[in-house]
């Protein structure tokens, strides 16, 4: 048993280092990041063998039964899709939710037992995260060709390709240039909440940020503003229970995003420029073009008949559409799984946002760093994908679980020393 959890940890940071390396291709035409990879090759047989260990969650455990559903439910879904509408299979894209509820447990287990100590595990991440970042800036400015050597080994396509190229938005570690700026969400608020390092922590929030920028994606920018005052807001009202601390909270919000403006107008007026037309066309592409088209289109073959609203079309028809992708994430599982399906996967989020909640008062910074990523990551899929991010969606859910198991254990020992205190 004391190897099995060795080998756990082992596993375990493996995984986190992973994301720095790039996506590979496995077979012809699939893509799948190390992450994946090692997740199904090692971590899910060690879910299987330690499950009476990692069931010590009761959100886990439901997490589990949600997910063993969805795979059902997923199957069913792409056998019809072939069936009726003719369509593809897509493979073991079809399963990167449940992937994503076992990456979870995993960590959670990593967690709740110590395996791998969480101070050891912020050092790696610390290390992990600046290294992400860093690449991604001197992708931007090429420095010592590193913009060269990412084209090559880490761009997943020619219009990612095309679009570092004529435009210089970066795409980091993902190889995707709109999911990297959703990482860099989930790094803003790592750096932002977790880290206790003054000079570490500005210089995270600082290259995160810029970072976002780089990446040029609207989604990732509106997801930082919006879910920044958000949590703010909810500190000042819940936890700090000051009106005081609001109006100081927004003006610090202020200051922060008019520091942030001006610097880009100062350093990097063309990629202001740049951010301005992409805002400025923003209304066009919800509306007619790009996302608007893509989702008007998949209206159009779901109004074909009321039975498609209930169970979707599968995500295979979408991929054989003419459009080939549906990139506001809510109506991508309305339209491949139907209302039943949506409601399978954000039952999902219900219960990880039930055990947030429930864990609060452990601790304040961890409870808002976990909800400020679940809260930037919805707001996120409304312009990309979050639980159906293909490469790079897992950063989330491993370190959420990591978090949320040191979370559980210490209330668990708090309890434990309370008892005995009263018991003495």
């Amino acid at each position: 048993m004391l190897k099995l959890r060795g080998l756990t940890g082992i596993i375990a940071i493996a995984i986190i280092l992973s994301f720095l390396l790039p996506t590979v291709m496995v077979g012809a035409t699939t893509s799948m990041s190390v992450e994946n990879i090692l997740m199904l090759l090692a971590g899910l047989p060690l879910i299987i063998i330690l499950w009476n260990k990692i069931n010590v969650f009761p959100t886990g455990i439901n997490m589990a039964r949600i997910a063993l559903i969805l795979i059902v439910f997923l199957l069913v879904s792409d056998f019809l899709s072939q069936r009726v509408f003719g369509a593809g299979s897509i493979g073991m894209s079809l399963f990167l939710v449940p992937l994503k509820v076992a990456v979870f447990l995993y960590f959670s287990f990593i967690g709740y037992y110590k395996i791998v100590t969480l101070k050891r595990s912020v050092r790696i991440i610390n290390i992990v995260f600046i290294v992400s970042l860093v690449f991604g800036v001197l992708q931007f400015f090429n420095i010592g060709n590193i913009g060269d050597f990412a084209l090559k080994y880490y761009g997943l396509s020619e219009a990612q390709e095309s679009n570092f190229l004529k435009y210089d938005r970066v795409f980091g570690t993902s190889g995707v240039i709109i999911g990297w700026s959703g990482i860099c969400l989930i790094i803003f608020y790592y750096f932002y909440f977790i880290v206790e390092s003054k000079s570490l922590r500005t210089i995270g929030v600082a290259l995160s940020s810029l970072n976002i920028i780089m990446a040029g994606s609207r989604s990732g920018i509106i997801a930082l503003i919006v879910s920044f005052i958000i949590i703010q807001m909810y500190r000042a009202f819940y936890i700090e229970r000051s009106s005081r601390s609001s109006i100081h909270i927004l003006a610090y919000s202020s200051i922060f995003f008019l520091g942030g403006y001006i610097f880009l107008d100062l350093y990097l007026p063309e990629q202001l420029d740049f951010l301005r037309n992409r805002f400025a066309s923003a209304e066009e592409s919800i509306t007619s073009t790009a996302r608007g088209a893509q989702f008007s289109y998949m209206m159009q073959v779901m109004n074909r008949d009321p039975f498609y609203y209930v169970f979707g079309v599968g995500p295979g028809t979408i991929r054989a559409s003419p459009v080939r992708f549906l990139e506001i994430e809510p109506a991508h599982i309305i339209v491949s799984f139907g209302i039943v399906g949506a409601i399978i996967h954000y039952s999902l989020i219900i219960l990880l946002l039930k055990d947030i909640f429930r864990l609060r008062t452990v601790s304040h910074q961890y409870f808002l760093f976990l909800l400020a990523i679940t809260v930037s990551s919805l707001i996120f899929s409304f312009g990309y994908y979050f639980l159906y991010d293909r490469n790079t969606g897992l950063v989330f859910w491993w370190i959420s679980g990591l978090i949320m198991g040191n979370m559980y254990r210490y209330k668990i020992d708090s309890r434990s020393v309370q008892i005995n205190q009263n018991l003495g």
